[in-house]
C-alpha cells in the first residue's frame, strides 16, 4: 500500500497568535527602564492571561510558601526573570489546553521538557537558565499547531509515537510535502517574537541527534535537544534509549556528556520532576 503525501501547507495565518498582552510584556521585561508598576498595569489588561499568570505563579513548579493573589506579589516574589518564564507558560498553556488525552500527553512533555532544559543548563553552568526553560518547552510547539490543522492525520502519527516509539519526525517527512513539527515550531516562534536563539533551537532540535549543522547558538539547542530526551526517558513520550547510546548524539558530544554524566543529570531531573508533578497544567 502506498503512502500517501499530502500537499497541505501550514500558512502563516494558520499559526497560532500569543496574546497581544503577553507578547508586549515579554517585550517590556526585557526593557531595563520599565517598572514593575508598568509590566503590572499591562498584564492586568488580559483578564484571563492574569488569571492563569497567577495559578502559574502559586503552582509547585515555582515553589510558592505565601500565595500571590496580585501580579504585584507575583512580581515581587519571583522577580522579572521568572515572571518571563510565567508568562510563557501562561500564555502557550491555552495552545495545548484540552481534554484530549493526546494534547494534554503534549504538553507533559513540554513541561518536563522545560525542567530538564533549567536543570541542564545550571547543572553545566551555562548562561541564560531561563532562556533554556522557555526554548525546551516550545521545542514541540509545532506539534499542537499542526494537530489542530490536521487532527485526522496527525493523531495517528502522536498515538504511535507515543505507543509505538515511531519516529515522529520521519513519519511527518514521508506525509506531509512542505513541513515538519520542527519547521512549524521554528515559525511560531519568529511570529511570536522570541529570540532567534530559541527560533533556532526549536527548529533543529532534532538535527542533532545524528549531526551538528552550523548553528548560533549550538549550546541551547544541545540543550534542547538533550532536554526532549530527558522527557522521553521519564515516562513524557516514548523512551529513546540508555544513556550510553543518548552520548553518541551530536547534542551530547556537542556539551561533552558521557552515560555516566547524563544518567547522573537523569537523577536529577528525576528528583525534580517528582518534587514538582503534577504541576503547571
Amino acid at each position: 500500500m502506498e503512502e500517501t503525501t499530502y500537499k497541505i501547507e501550514i500558512t502563516e495565518e494558520d499559526l497560532p497568535v500569543l496574546s497581544a498582552v503577553a507578547n508586549k510584556a515579554l517585550v517590556l521585561i526585557q526593557d531595563n527602564s520599565a517598572t514593575n508598576g508598568q509590566i503590572e498595569t499591562l498584564i492586568r489588561q488580559d483578564p484571563a492571561l492574569t488569571q492563569r499568570v497567577l495559578h502559574v505563579a502559586n503552582s509547585p513548579f515555582y515553589a510558592g510558601r505565601v500565595e500571590s493573589r496580585t501580579i504585584a506579589a507575583a512580581i515581587a516574589r519571583l522577580g522579572l526573570r521568572q515572571l518571563r518564564n510565567v508568562i510563557v507558560v501562561a500564555a502557550t498553556g491555552e495552545l495545548f489546553n484540552s481534554s484530549d488525552r493526546l494534547a494534554q500527553a503534549l504538553w507533559e512533555h513540554a513541561v518536563a521538557a522545560g525542567i530538564a532544559g533549567q536543570i541542564l543548563a545550571q547543572e553545566l553552568k551555562l548562561e541564560g537558565t531561563e532562556e533554556s526553560f522557555i526554548a525546551a518547552m516550545l521545542h514541540d510547539v509545532g506539534k499542537p499547531v499542526i494537530l489542530r490543522q490536521i487532527p485526522q492525520v496527525y493523531e495517528p502519527m502522536i498515538a504511535r509515537w507515543l505507543e509505538a516509539g515511531e519516529r515522529l519526525q520521519a513519519a511527518e517527512e514521508s506525509t506531509f510535502k512542505y513541513f515538519n513539527h520542527s519547521t512549524v515550531g521554528g515559525l511560531t516562534i519568529r511570529k511570536w517574537r522570541l529570540s532567534d536563539n530559541i527560533a533556532e533551537a526549536v527548529r533543529f532540535h532534532h538535527e542533532l541527534e545524528t549531526g551538528m549543522p552550523k548553528l548560533n547558538n549550538p549550546a541551547l539547542t544541545s540543550i534542547v535537544s538533550l532536554a526532549s530526551v530527558f522527557a522521553n526517558n521519564m515516562g513524557h513520550g516514548h523512551p529513546v534509549g540508555p544513556w550510553p547510546e543518548v552520548a553518541k548524539m551530536a547534542s551530547a558530544q556537542h556539551l561533552r556528556l558521557s552515560g555516566e554524566r547524563l544518567e547522573a543529570l537523569a537523577e536529577k531531573v528525576k528528583v525534580a520532576l517528582e518534587a514538582q508533578w503534577p504541576t503547571i497544567s
